[in-house]
């Protein structure tokens, strides 16, 4: 098993090196977040962290022509590559639907790529403007990506977006804090939270890796309320126990619930109303082949607006269902192929 682990981490390793290289010669700026690249960040050893895919971002403007970069590599989507130049679709992306997923299979082996721009919700001009070369191991070339603040703030977005509903990736924070503290500017990192709106949810991620790690970071006591307090024993065994996948609908009002202040939780719910890639593309079969076409805009809002109405159910306020949002699969998108996005 460790062995396979360690196959896997070295395959993801050469795939992500192979793809960053073939996008920067296609005049593409593209930087590696999570995954093998995290790993040697951290340990300087791609083998030491179990990874499942390979993470890159690009900008919004990059996103089509980087699908096709993929493409060429021999990757494959189900999303209609004709989206990816649809500006509202790009533009109503947050950062848990601003992705695609990309599948290529060989030699046994296959390998997903989750191509993303905007993976916090932050002004691009900023994100790209937070950039930091990092010293890994002997006789390779340093890792640009973001810098401590930034990338620190990305893994408290992706494990409490995950509704802190796995080990691993608290660990992940943990680690990072421990390794890059010195680096890490306190009142930079603040003003983050505030301005990507994860001053809660970061609160409370610190506040768990105080309960399973013992590490404290002083900054962080800034982001401690009542309500982070107890949100953190709401959610202290949820890194630990299996949780089923939860309805679309728990999913949202969880998250719904995290926010930061009441206009917060108002732009979410407004921002539920916009059309993801499930609503703005329609298939025509016609003999028996199957083509695919844009939806008008009113067209596309009514249909979000059917979905968000089957979607609605108890408000799971008083008992949040787990937030995961990798297990949540709308009908319309279940299958064992990539699929782009968290279909929300």
């Amino acid at each position: 098993m460790a062995r396979a682990a360690a196959a896997n981490s070295l395959l993801l390793k050469t795939e992500e090196a192979r793809l960053l290289v073939a996008l920067r010669q296609a005049g593409i700026e593209a930087i590696a977040v999570k995954g093998t690249s995290l790993a040697r960040l951290l340990s300087r050893d791609a083998t030491s962290r179990f990874c499942g895919d390979v993470d890159l971002v690009v900008r919004e403007a990059d996103v089509f022509k980087a699908g096709e970069v993929l493409h060429a590599a021999g990757y494959e989507s189900r999303l209609w590559p004709r989206l990816l130049t649809h500006p509202p679709f790009l533009r109503d992306a947050d950062e848990h639907t601003s992705e695609v997923v990309y599948l290529r299979r060989f030699a046994g082996a296959s390998v997903l790529v989750e191509l993303h721009w905007r993976p916090l919700h932050l002004p691009g001009l900023l994100l790209w403007n937070s950039m930091e070369s990092y010293e890994v191991e002997s006789g390779s070339a340093p890792i640009r990506t973001l810098d401590p603040a930034m990338y620190l703030l990305l893994l408290c977005g992706h494990v409490s977006g995950h509704g802190w509903a796995g080990l691993r990736w608290l660990c992940d924070v943990a680690d990072f804090l421990v390794r890059f503290e010195g680096r890490i500017e306190p009142s930079r990192f603040l003003k983050l939270c505030d301005l990507a709106g994860l001053r809660r949810r970061a609160g409370t991620t610190f506040a768990l890796l105080e309960a399973y790690f013992g590490i404290r970071w002083a900054a962080a006591e800034k982001l401690s309320s009542s309500r982070v307090r107890r949100d953190a024993r709401r959610y202290f065994r949820r890194p630990l126990a299996p949780v089923a996948p939860a309805q679309p609908a728990a999913v949202h009002w969880e998250r719904i619930r995290l926010q930061d202040s009441a206009l917060r939780r108002m732009r979410y719910l407004l921002w539920l109303l916009r059309p993801t890639h499930t609503e703005w593309v329609k298939q025509i079969r016609s003999e028996g082949q199957v083509q695919y076409a844009l939806r008008p805009g009113w067209s596309a809002y009514l249909v979000r607006l059917t979905r968000l109405l089957g979607m609605i159910g108890p408000i799971p306020w008083v008992r949040p269902a787990a937030a995961n949002s990798d297990a949540v699969i709308l009908p319309a998108e279940a299958s064992p192929h990539p699929a782009p996005g968290g279909g929300e």
